[in-house]
């Protein structure tokens, strides 16, 4: 019995432990969405543009609509992880995957402007949310609950 039981706690613990990082990746990814988005949304362009460097160059409206969509997608990635039903098993790596190529684009943007700093951190924050996609869609296909990975 014990040869049979080692494989077995051995992937649970492996599952237990992607289970933990992916929820650590979605917080880390929501936290930081949510406090762009909030800032986009509500603070004066003037203000943003001493945060940001990129917003002088950019609408107002886009830079709004920014916002809203960096809003929207630390609800979706987690939200439907907590709601537990068979439709939030496909919102959080949907979600996931639209910031991956939303953070692809940023990332080509800051390139493109020779910012550094920004085309790092949205390649890590892409990364992340790839990471991300891919855990919660082989959660979501292998039927599981979407709170065990």
């Amino acid at each position: 019995m014990t040869s049979m039981s080692a494989p077995v706690e051995s992937a649970n613990r492996s599952s237990t432990l992607l289970h933990n990082l992916l929820w650590i990746a979605q917080a880390i990814l929501a936290g930081i969405h949510g406090a762009a988005g909030v800032m986009k949304v509500s603070a004066s362009l003037a203000d943003l543009a001493v945060i940001f460097a990129w917003t002088s160059d950019v609408s107002g409206p886009l830079i709004r609509f920014i916002g809203a969509t960096e809003l929207a997608a630390a609800a979706g990635l987690l939200v439907p992880s907590w709601a537990q039903t068979r439709i939030g098993q496909a919102l959080t790596p949907i979600a996931a995957g639209a910031i991956a190529i939303a953070m692809m684009c940023a990332s080509l943007f800051h390139f493109a402007r020779g910012e550094a700093l920004a085309l790092r951190t949205t390649l890590l924050l892409c990364g992340l949310a790839a990471f991300v996609a891919w855990g919660r869609y082989r959660s979501a296909r292998a039927g599981r609950a979407p709170d065990r990975a």
